[in-house]
């Protein structure tokens, strides 16, 4: 969906105004699919070894910033 957050905006207003129902019943009658992406289930062995490497990785990277050895490119709004 190009415009997704207008889209849905739309739709609560047409909820709240009453043209539709509920958001289902708003999402049924107006969003469409242009296309519908299919992973290649051949290649699900690979990403679950490519998974696992970068959640190790990533514990090690948090680690780092624990130990205020490198700084986070993330952080909690109000922090």
């Amino acid at each position: 969906m190009k415009e997704a957050t207008a889209l849905g905006a739309a739709m609560a207003a047409g909820v709240g105004i009453g043209i539709y129902k509920d958001m289902k019943s708003a999402a049924n009658e107006l969003v469409t699919w242009e296309k519908e992406y299919q992973s290649n289930r051949d290649n699900f062995q690979r990403y679950q070894e490519l998974k696992k490497r970068w959640l190790e990785v990533y514990q090690q990277e948090l680690g780092l910033v624990d130990k205020g050895l490198t700084t986070s490119m993330w952080q909690a709004p109000g922090l």
